[in-house]
């Protein structure tokens, strides 16, 4: 499959071999570790300082996360680069139906898909936001995937998955972020004005742009730009639909109040008044049918694999990248050391080499005072001689 460019590299559709069988995952490949030199890694040194600087960081993001609603680190594929062993690519897992951006394109969201897909979304986020600890600052719907059911599994609906978590930043982790920290047709007006100011907040309102999406197949951005009244009709229409929707579903997990609380985020420009995913996913828990739609996700839902085994999967990934992040900064340490005792011994050698040279300056000069002394003593003998 053709490559699709996210991040720090390309991502590809690929059979990889994880332990004791092989599964089709998307495997994402580093720039700057396929050319190095192009982007200035001219030695060991430089690749390890850019791995523990800005890869292992996005590595650590990922292998944490366990849930079935945002995308999972499967596993991470190592190789040399200037003769050091680092992490050239990680596999995640494949998210068959491809992106949301193409399901609205394509006009395949049905009103089945739009109930999951916002319940999806919301338990995600809730996720990220509140056992993980992490704002995701790039949401948009060519970063959420679409897990469709397999054959064995029928009366699923399809999943939605929230991915390109690697922009994301921990909330209790300081660190400067990027000038352009999500696409600017999904960026919440704080975001507009300093990137530093992406918050929890922002990403509410990314995602609540993207909910009005899903619902009404028209992006925000392009049907109304800066007019707040466009913007406050479209949603308002996204509302009245999402209400019809929910008013003919036999079995959902969301409520008008929880799909009112979303779409109108993205009409709220003071963060500190929009509402949070812990407040929509409780007003998605009222009232909701303790049989919910089947498929993957949705406010509360678990099918498939348990949570539990999620975890244990995330902690065995999380175990591996910090192996590896130990392995790297025990090869940084055998480099340094060794470059110290080069440095030593080069030190040492040049010492000797100025010894030795001032040592033959110093016999050089012996012998000329000797030569000098011998010719006049010759001097004085001839003046005798001839004086006599």
């Amino acid at each position: 499959d053709q490559p699709r460019s996210r991040g720090l590299g390309d991502v590809y559709k690929r059979q990889v071999y994880d332990r004791h069988f092989r599964q089709l995952l998307a495997v994402k490949k580093f720039f700057m570790l396929e050319h190095p030199l192009l982007y200035g890694f001219a030695d060991a040194a430089a690749v390890l300082a850019w791995v523990e600087r800005d890869l292992l960081p996005e590595i650590n993001v990922l292998a944490g996360l366990a849930h079935p609603n945002v995308i999972r680190l499967r596993c991470v594929g190592l190789a040399s680069v200037h003769g050091v062993t680092v992490p050239a690519y990680v596999a995640m897992d494949l998210c068959n139906g491809g992106t949301l951006e193409s399901w609205i394109r394509e006009r395949k969201v049905t009103d089945v898909c739009i109930i999951g897909f916002l319940s999806d979304l919301v338990d995600g986020m809730l996720y990220l936001h509140d056992v993980k600890r992490i704002v995701h600052r790039d949401l948009k719907p060519d970063n959420l995937f679409v897990r469709t059911p397999n054959g064995s599994a029928p009366a699923q609906r399809p999943a939605l998955v929230v991915g390109d978590v690697g922009l994301a930043k921990q909330v209790t982790r300081t660190m400067s972020l990027v000038s352009a920290a999500g696409a600017v047709a999904y960026r919440a007006p704080e975001a507009m004005v300093d990137a530093a100011r992406c918050s929890a907040a922002s990403d509410v309102y990314t995602a609540s742009l993207v909910a009005v999406e899903i619902v009404t197949g028209e992006q925000v951005y392009s049907a109304c730009a800066d007019d707040a009244v466009a913007k406050r009709a479209l949603v308002e229409r996204a509302k009245a639909k999402m209400a019809a929707v929910l008013e003919f579903a036999d079995r959902s997990s969301m409520t008008v109040a929880a799909a009112n609380l979303l779409l109108g985020a993205c009409a709220v420009a003071d963060p500190d008044s929009r509402p949070t995913f812990r407040a929509i996913a409780d007003a998605a828990q009222q009232g909701v049918d303790v049989h919910p739609a089947p498929g993957g996700g949705g406010a509360g839902d678990r099918a498939g694999r348990s949570q539990r085994e999620e975890e244990v999967e995330a902690r065995r990934a999380a175990a591996e990248v910090a192996a590896l992040r130990e392995q790297l900064q025990a090869e940084r340490r055998a480099r340094e050391a060794a470059q110290a005792a080069q440095g030593q011994a080069e030190a040492e050698a040049r010492a000797a080499a100025e010894r030795q040279a001032a040592a033959e300056r110093e016999a050089v000069a012996e012998r000329q005072a000797a030569a000098k002394r011998q010719a006049a003593a010759a001097a004085t003998q001839r003046q005798a001689a001839a004086a006599a």
